[in-house]
Protein backbone atom coordinates (compact mmCIF):
# COMPACT_ATOMS: atom_id res chain seq x y z
CA UNK A 1 0.00 0.00 0.00
CA UNK A 2 1.16 3.33 -1.06
CA UNK A 3 0.68 6.80 1.10
CA UNK A 4 0.75 9.98 0.22
CA UNK A 5 -0.45 12.79 2.66
CA UNK A 6 -1.10 16.10 1.99
CA UNK A 7 -0.56 18.89 4.77
CA UNK A 8 -2.24 22.26 5.05
CA UNK A 9 -0.61 25.31 4.20
CA UNK A 10 -1.01 29.02 4.81
CA UNK A 11 -1.79 29.10 1.34
CA UNK A 12 -5.57 29.41 0.75
CA UNK A 13 -5.42 28.32 -2.52
CA UNK A 14 -3.23 25.22 -2.11
CA UNK A 15 -6.16 24.36 0.77
CA UNK A 16 -8.51 24.78 -1.64
CA UNK A 17 -6.87 22.51 -3.70
CA UNK A 18 -6.45 19.96 -1.28
CA UNK A 19 -10.41 19.91 -0.03
CA UNK A 20 -11.01 19.74 -4.23
CA UNK A 21 -8.68 16.63 -4.09
CA UNK A 22 -10.64 15.10 -1.54
CA UNK A 23 -13.78 15.92 -3.44
CA UNK A 24 -12.61 14.19 -6.51
CA UNK A 25 -11.61 11.18 -4.77
CA UNK A 26 -14.79 10.60 -3.32
CA UNK A 27 -16.30 10.89 -6.62
CA UNK A 28 -14.02 8.27 -8.90
CA UNK A 29 -14.06 5.89 -5.79
CA UNK A 30 -18.09 5.84 -6.10
CA UNK A 31 -17.89 6.08 -10.44
CA UNK A 32 -15.07 3.22 -9.96
CA UNK A 33 -16.97 1.42 -7.30
CA UNK A 34 -13.76 1.37 -5.25
CA UNK A 35 -13.11 -0.84 -2.24
CA UNK A 36 -11.55 0.92 0.96
CA UNK A 37 -8.14 -1.85 0.06
CA UNK A 38 -8.05 -0.34 -3.32
CA UNK A 39 -8.69 3.36 -1.87
CA UNK A 40 -8.50 4.76 1.20
CA UNK A 41 -8.34 8.93 2.04
CA UNK A 42 -9.14 10.54 5.10
CA UNK A 43 -9.72 14.23 5.15
CA UNK A 44 -8.12 15.50 8.88
CA UNK A 45 -8.28 19.06 10.16
CA UNK A 46 -4.61 19.58 8.96
CA UNK A 47 -4.15 17.14 5.90
CA UNK A 48 -5.64 14.78 3.65
CA UNK A 49 -4.07 10.80 3.62
CA UNK A 50 -4.22 9.02 0.69
CA UNK A 51 -4.04 5.38 0.49
CA UNK A 52 -3.85 3.12 -2.17
CA UNK A 53 -1.93 -0.01 -3.97
CA UNK A 54 -2.04 1.96 -6.88
CA UNK A 55 -1.51 5.66 -5.97
CA UNK A 56 -0.06 6.81 -9.02
CA UNK A 57 -2.51 5.99 -10.97
CA UNK A 58 -5.12 6.76 -9.60
CA UNK A 59 -4.06 10.60 -8.61
CA UNK A 60 -3.11 10.62 -12.19
CA UNK A 61 -7.00 9.18 -13.65
CA UNK A 62 -8.21 11.83 -10.98
CA UNK A 63 -6.16 14.56 -12.17
CA UNK A 64 -7.44 14.43 -15.74
CA UNK A 65 -11.13 13.90 -14.58
CA UNK A 66 -10.70 17.08 -12.88
CA UNK A 67 -8.51 18.83 -15.80
CA UNK A 68 -11.59 17.61 -18.06
CA UNK A 69 -14.32 19.49 -15.84
CA UNK A 70 -12.44 22.29 -15.69
CA UNK A 71 -10.99 23.31 -18.62
CA UNK A 72 -12.69 21.41 -21.87
CA UNK A 73 -15.21 24.19 -21.67
CA UNK A 74 -16.49 23.82 -25.15
CA UNK A 75 -20.36 24.70 -25.58
CA UNK A 76 -22.95 22.74 -27.91
CA UNK A 77 -23.15 25.94 -29.74
CA UNK A 78 -19.68 25.77 -30.33
CA UNK A 79 -20.11 21.63 -31.40
CA UNK A 80 -22.41 22.94 -34.10
CA UNK A 81 -20.88 26.21 -35.41
CA UNK A 82 -17.72 24.13 -35.75
CA UNK A 83 -19.75 21.10 -37.55
CA UNK A 84 -20.99 23.47 -39.95
CA UNK A 85 -17.75 25.38 -40.37
CA UNK A 86 -18.82 29.12 -39.10
CA UNK A 87 -17.54 31.20 -36.26
CA UNK A 88 -14.90 28.34 -34.56
CA UNK A 89 -11.57 28.03 -34.20
CA UNK A 90 -10.22 25.29 -36.15
CA UNK A 91 -6.41 23.61 -37.16
CA UNK A 92 -5.18 21.62 -39.87
CA UNK A 93 -3.44 18.81 -39.32
CA UNK A 94 -1.09 17.79 -41.82
CA UNK A 95 -0.72 14.29 -41.26
CA UNK A 96 -4.35 13.95 -41.55
CA UNK A 97 -4.97 16.36 -44.26
CA UNK A 98 -7.94 17.93 -42.39
CA UNK A 99 -9.34 20.31 -40.27
CA UNK A 100 -10.38 19.64 -36.74
CA UNK A 101 -12.15 21.42 -33.92
CA UNK A 102 -9.43 22.69 -31.72
CA UNK A 103 -10.39 22.04 -28.07
CA UNK A 104 -8.67 22.22 -25.57
CA UNK A 105 -7.21 18.40 -25.15
CA UNK A 106 -5.81 18.68 -28.65
CA UNK A 107 -3.89 21.47 -27.97
CA UNK A 108 -0.47 19.57 -28.49
CA UNK A 109 -1.74 18.25 -31.53
CA UNK A 110 -2.29 21.34 -32.92
CA UNK A 111 -0.42 22.58 -36.00
CA UNK A 112 -1.44 25.73 -36.48
CA UNK A 113 -5.14 27.52 -35.35
CA UNK A 114 -6.98 29.61 -36.97
CA UNK A 115 -10.21 31.76 -36.78
CA UNK A 116 -12.09 31.36 -40.00
CA UNK A 117 -14.94 31.16 -42.03
CA UNK A 118 -15.97 28.53 -44.39
CA UNK A 119 -13.98 30.56 -47.64
CA UNK A 120 -10.96 30.31 -45.66
CA UNK A 121 -10.99 27.16 -44.73
CA UNK A 122 -11.27 25.87 -48.28
CA UNK A 123 -8.39 28.52 -49.57
CA UNK A 124 -6.19 27.47 -46.51
CA UNK A 125 -6.84 23.67 -47.92
CA UNK A 126 -5.92 24.61 -51.39
CA UNK A 127 -3.07 26.43 -50.60
CA UNK A 128 -1.75 23.55 -48.07
CA UNK A 129 -1.92 21.16 -50.84
CA UNK A 130 0.38 22.83 -53.14
CA UNK A 131 3.95 21.84 -53.99
CA UNK A 132 6.73 24.28 -52.88
CA UNK A 133 8.32 25.20 -56.09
Amino acid sequence: MQTIEFNRTSNVFLNTGIIALEHYLNRYKEEQSLSDNELYFELQVHKLIVNSPKLLEILEEVYYVMGREVYDTVTSEQIKNAQNSIKCNLFYDATQDKFSLFLKSKVMDCLYCLQMDDLKIQSMKAISQQSPN
